[in-house]
């Protein structure tokens, strides 16, 4: 791998065609590498309204397609060595394609001006899913290896909701409920909590003042080992923009203002890197 190289050239088409009430978007891909030559993934989305009255509508939406990934030369190669954080990444020259099958239904449920509701389910399918699994410790450094994965599979529930109270708020909350298993051993898949929640309000609170808040949590993970699961953590996010001229914008803010951080010490501590961000900067728009 010391001068590994790839090259790689796509090719996608999709339609957009009304069916009666479906509008349907049918795809195909088509992707050529170096290193594993052709391979054609077809998926197809559809979308049809069901009811409404007034302002309130209900929707729904479909969609199947299959999936393929080639492994890229950081996972065939390279070696992340932050042995100061507590772990070690290493490529695999073996790596095999990752391919997929995947299906997603979803309804959506507009209550009104103010009120949006979408429930998801999806499902997937995989076969030599691409993964870093722990390999074993060195020293106390935790080894990670990338490596493929004969079966998976994937499946869970979305649920998000919109609220527009007024022009100058946006309030946006997201859920995701996630099962994923490796079909070969049973185990679960490390790494993939199996609740998360993220939370987003948008606040204009004076002329060309915007805050922003981001909220995040996460249950814990299993980390694929017989250790003790990582732990649940959650962040929050902070940013303000003040729009100075039409030209000049300032923002400010703070990543993980709660500081929550992984123990170094735990080498299956999963939760983040850094810790609390303190950022400022300006930005300039050419005007036409």
């Amino acid at each position: 791998c010391s001068r590994a190289s790839r090259d790689s050239v796509e090719l996608y088409l999709q339609d957009d065609m009304q069916l009666g009430q479906w509008n349907v978007l049918p795809g195909l891909r088509w992707q050529h590498d170096s290193g594993f030559g052709q391979q054609l993934t077809p998926k197809i989305n559809a979308y049809r309204p069901l009811w409404q009255a007034g302002e309130q509508a209900l929707s729904l939406r479909i969609g199947a397609g299959r999936g393929y990934r080639v492994p890229n030369l950081k996972e065939r190669c390279y070696v992340f060595d932050h042995s100061h954080l507590g772990y070690r990444i290493i490529g695999n020259e073996d790596l095999q394609p990752e391919f997929s099958d995947s299906y997603q239904l979803a309804w959506i449920y507009r209550l009104g001006r103010r009120h949006d509701v979408e429930l998801g389910l999806f499902h997937n399918r995989l076969k030599d899913l691409i993964e870093y699994p722990l390999a074993g410790t060195d020293n106390g450094i935790a080894i990670y290896q990338y490596n493929n994965i004969e079966r998976a599979l994937t499946e869970g529930l979305e649920l998000n909701w919109q609220y527009r109270p007024g022009s100058r708020l946006r309030w946006q909350n997201g859920y995701t409920w996630l099962r994923a298993i490796d079909k070969t051993s049973g185990e679960r898949l490390a790494q993939r909590p199996r609740h998360q929640f993220k939370s987003v309000l948008d606040a204009r609170l004076a002329a060309g003042l915007q805050m922003t808040l981001v909220g995040r949590w996460q249950s814990d993970e299993y980390n694929g080992s017989d250790a003790a699961d990582s732990p649940a953590w959650g962040s929050l996010d902070v940013r303000l923009n003040q729009r100075l001229a039409g030209f000049l914008t300032l923002y400010a803010g703070i990543n993980n203002l709660n500081n929550v951080q992984r123990d170094f010490s735990d080498q299956y501590d999963n939760r983040p890197v850094e810790g609390r961000l303190v950022y400022i900067g300006f930005t300039l728009e050419r005007q036409e």
